[in-house]
């Protein structure tokens, strides 16, 4: 028997320091970034803070001690 968590009702948004790779080689990284994802979990955008801030006006989780790594694992 699995357990399936319930899902989120509400959009998720995660702020701190993002590392995303580009399909042309490299890294793009933003020192204080916002990952945001909606209530299916898919991510809706992945980006500076400042420029996302505007997109969501809701509650933010502060991991600016952490670094974020977006659709690293697509499961």
């Amino acid at each position: 028997m699995a357990i399936v968590p319930a899902a989120r009702a509400t959009p998720l948004a995660l702020r701190g320091q993002i590392l995303t790779p580009r399909q042309a080689g490299g890294v793009a990284h933003h020192r204080d970034g916002l990952v945001l994802a909606d209530a299916s979990g898919t991510l809706t955008y992945v980006g500076s803070y400042r420029s996302g801030r505007k997109r969501h006006r809701g509650p933010v989780r502060d991991l600016r001690g952490a670094v974020l790594l977006p659709g690293f694992v697509d499961a």
